[in-house]
């Protein structure tokens, strides 16, 4: 029940069916492995994702008004509605924003790319028309591992770097994308808690 003058911190997705989120975990264990074996301690110095809660992120609106979300749904249902089902694989692992550097660990997305980057802009450009910032930067489409710890020195972030680098990419895993959700995040100290306040299916997915 959304309660008047409520805020949501929201954002667009696609989620990921289990055996992707399990494909991440692996991902995960195998870094902290490597890790061990080099003797780098980086496995302190990285506050990893859930894998039940990776998601690809299409784009974050920020706190929204409660009553907003049922319009937001409603512009989303019309406007992806023209927009057919695709299939994405997993693909190689990197950083953001340096490998000498990394403030950010993902597993990059391959597969029907086209589709992908022309829905998320047909996301952006209805938000848009609701008051929403558009995007500057060209979406780089991925799902986050981990984010390095803010406190990390930049020898241990070097260090990251390099196992990142030498890392295997994934097994090519295929998902189909079927729909889109419109996501709530709320914070807490263990991590955030997502939960989906709606699904919008692609056309001829319903």
């Amino acid at each position: 029940m959304m309660k008047a003058g409520e805020m949501f911190r929201t954002f667009i997705a696609i989620e990921l069916p289990p055996e992707i989120r399990m494909e991440m975990a692996e991902v995960q264990n195998w870094l902290r492995a490597e890790a061990a074996k080099r003797r780098y301690d980086i496995a302190r110095a990285i506050r990893w994702v859930d894998p039940d809660a990776i998601h690809l992120t299409l784009k974050f609106l920020g706190d929204v008004a409660a009553h907003m979300v049922p319009q937001i749904e409603q512009e989303l249902r019309q406007a992806v509605g023209e927009h057919s089902s695709f299939t994405l694989r997993l693909g190689k692992l990197g950083v953001f924003p340096h490998p000498k550097r990394p403030r950010v660990l993902w597993v990059g997305l391959e597969g029907d790319l086209p589709q992908l980057v022309a829905l998320q802009a047909q996301v952006d450009n209805v938000l848009g028309k609701l008051g929403f910032s558009q995007e500057k930067r060209p979406f780089s489409p991925h799902l986050t591992l981990g984010r390095v710890r803010e406190s990390v020195d930049p020898k241990t972030q070097e260090s990251i770097g390099e196992v990142v680098e030498f890392a295997p990419v994934p097994i090519p895993a295929t998902f189909v994308v079927e729909s889109i959700a419109v996501m709530r995040s709320q914070l807490r100290p263990t991590g955030p808690l997502y939960s989906r306040m709606a699904e919008i299916p692609l056309l001829g997915c319903d």
